[in-house]
Formats: C-alpha cells, sequence, structure tokens
C-alpha cells in the first residue's frame, strides 16, 4: 500500500502546478481537492477575466489538488498562499 501511495502521489505532484495567493480563511487545508475557473463577466462590465485554458478540451475550469497552504498575519491582513497541482483535465461547459 505505502508503494501504491508514493506511485499516486508521484502522479498526482508531477503535473502543472498553480501558486496563488486570496484573502485568508483559517478553515483551508491541505490534501483537498479544489475547482478553479472563472465565469465570463457580462459584455457591458469593463472586467475582463484572464482566460483559464485548461489543455486539450479548452474547459473554463480544471481541478486541482491542495498541497500546501501557508497562512500570513501582517497587521489586520490575514492571507492564504495555496500551492496546487493540476490532477485531471475537465470536459468543456455544454
Amino acid at each position: 500500500m505505502r508503494l501504491m501511495g508514493k506511485n499516486i502521489a508521484s502522479f498526482v505532484l508531477a503535473n502543472d502546478t498553480y501558486t496563488f495567493t486570496i484573502k485568508g480563511n483559517i478553515r483551508r487545508r491541505p490534501n483537498e481537492i479544489i475547482k478553479v475557473g472563472y465565469k465570463a463577466a457580462p459584455s457591458d462590465t469593463a472586467i475582463r477575466p484572464i482566460t483559464l485554458s485548461t489543455g486539450i478540451f479548452d474547459a473554463n475550469h480544471t481541478f486541482l489538488y491542495v498541497s500546501a497552504i501557508t497562512h500570513t498575519f501582517i497587521g489586520s491582513s490575514y492571507t492564504n498562499t495555496i500551492r496546487t497541482h493540476r490532477f485531471v483535465e475537465s470536459l468543456p461547459d455544454v
């Protein structure tokens, strides 16, 4: 079982890595799976989202395995730096 666990971990951790910082939340923890994507902004707004191209299917979201979270407190500011690894190719929304 230990060998199988190491093989699965190397399969997941060898994929694309994404690190980002967001507003802090004490409930965030590693070893979870999150869905990351974007929603297109309405055409009448000046805000344009960054296009998230997730691979050959060109879906607008992907699933990420959270491997590490750093909780940072600076004065009254609290942020989380999240390190993730993409592990599944998402199908396009239809």
